[in-house]
Order: C-alpha cells, then structure tokens, then sequence
C-alpha cells in the first residue's frame, strides 16, 4: 500500500472476523496489504498490485505440460497417469499454493513506482522467467525418468516423485524473503507436501490409488537430489534475472481503491 485515507476492508471472507480492518502503508503484517477477496468499505488509496506465487504455479504447470508432450518421443508412452498429475497438482497449488498468498512482498518492492496499468499480468518479465523454470523442471523430471527406465528402475514412479517434489522446492525458492520465519505457514505446507507425496509412492493404499511403485533407497536418495536442484535455480534465476522494476513515476501509480465507499 502506497497510501491510504481512513481506509477499512471487511477481509470476512478470507479470515471470518466480522470487523472490517483498518489500512495504512505503514501498518504492520497483512495491515500494510489489501488481499484479492476482500471488500472496501470506507475510504481511499493507492496500491502496488503484486502477484506472489505466480512463478511457481506457471512454472509447474508449464513443466506438467512438457513431459507429457516429450516424454512419448523419449520412449516413455505415458509419463503419468491422469490419477498421478491429479495427486501432482492436488499437492502442489493446494496448502502451498494458499500459503504462498501469505508470502510478505519484497523488502524493496515500496522503494519504487508502480506497474503501469496497461502492463500485462505476465509482464516485468513473468513469463520468460516461468517458461524457463518450467523447462529446467520439466529437464530434470525427463532425465530421471530415463535413467530410470533404461536402468530397470520404476520410472513413472520416479518422474512422478520427482516431478512433484521439485515443483515444491521451486515453490520455497520463489519465496520474497528467503530464509526468514516470516511465512512459516509456507514451510508447514511444503513439508506436508513431500510427505504425502512420499506416501504416494510407499504407502500400499496410495500405490493402488496411484498405480506407483516403491522407490529403493538409492533410487529415493536420487529423486530428492534432484529435486532440491528446484529451489537452487530459482534462486540463481532470481539473483541474475530479477524482476524488472515498473517503468514511470508517479503519474503512473494506480488509484485502485479510490472511494469504494463513503460511508
């Protein structure tokens, strides 16, 4: 938040209290934050609209895309079964994917203008960098599943344990304030992730479920070797390719909330 005049938003719908909440731009927590879902009841402002997460569910969704495309013309007919990419994306874009929308916006992201309003939602380069996360995860998932198969080895169990983990470490690895316990809501989801898409792959009930396998523990040691690649190169894209700053001043910034309500 920019700047705010008496300004009050009933967030009922996001978190059941009944009394609207006061804004200012220099409140603490989610005071200094106006959410998607939320209702102005009184007052006025500007804001900075911010995405978060949005480089994580593009990517893994674009890295799903891409080993069911390729991996046929890899010898490998059908990389996933439509219960294996359901159980995928259940896990990846539900408690992660929610408490990424927790995620505190970047320490900087006040010290400058804007987006200007005729920018696209994939701009300031969301889309380049999404399109290249998604190849790098989609690479990994296509070579584990290949040396797993030319080596006898369970390989749609391997490219579904890999692929779904990975997605998650690319999820930390978008975090705004890497290392820090300002989201530990993020951490809690992730690591319930993994674990349950660890049980995917060893529980006998979710095998059935799922049609997996049992991973050996090289194999297992392997996959998550791999998968911590994710939020490595995140990083390292993030620190050599960071997001653009919106270009334009002051005339740029955009009224948002402006007198939604006057009472």
């Amino acid at each position: 938040m920019l700047a705010a005049a008496s300004l009050l938003a009933d967030e009922s719908s996001l978190t059941g209290e009944s009394a609207p909440v006061e804004k200012a731009p220099d409140g603490d927590g989610t005071r200094g934050t106006v959410s998607a879902g939320t209702v102005i009841v009184r007052g006025h402002g500007r804001v900075d609209v911010t995405a978060t997460g949005a480089d994580s569910a593009l990517a893994g969704g674009t890295a799903e895309i891409l080993v069911m495309l390729l991996g046929p013309f890899l010898g490998m007919p059908l990389p996933l079964l439509p219960a294996q990419i359901l159980w995928i994306n259940l896990l990846t874009h539900g408690l992660p994917g929610v408490a990424l929308g927790a995620e505190p916006v970047a320490p900087a992201t006040m010290r400058h203008p804007p987006r200007p309003p005729a920018e696209s939602a994939l701009g300031a380069g969301l889309w380049p960098r999404s399109l290249f996360m998604g190849a790098f995860i989609a690479t990994v998932t296509l070579a584990a599943g290949i040396w797993a198969r030319e080596t006898g080895r369970p390989w749609q169990s391997m490219i579904f344990l890999v692929l779904g983990a990975t997605q998650l470490g690319v999820a930390l690895g978008s975090r705004a304030r890497p290392g820090s316990l300002t989201n530990p809501f993020l951490l809690i989801a992730v690591g319930t992730a993994l674990s349950l898409q660890a049980a995917g792959v060893y529980l006998p009930p979710l095998q059935d479920l799922l049609g997996t396998e049992p991973l050996s523990p090289t194999d297992l040691v392997i996959a998550c070797a791999l998968s911590g690649l994710g939020p490595v190169v995140m990083r390292l894209q993030t620190g050599f390719g960071p997001e653009r700053p919106p270009r334009g001043g002051p005339s740029a910034t955009r009224d948002v909330v402006e007198h939604i309500a006057t009472r």
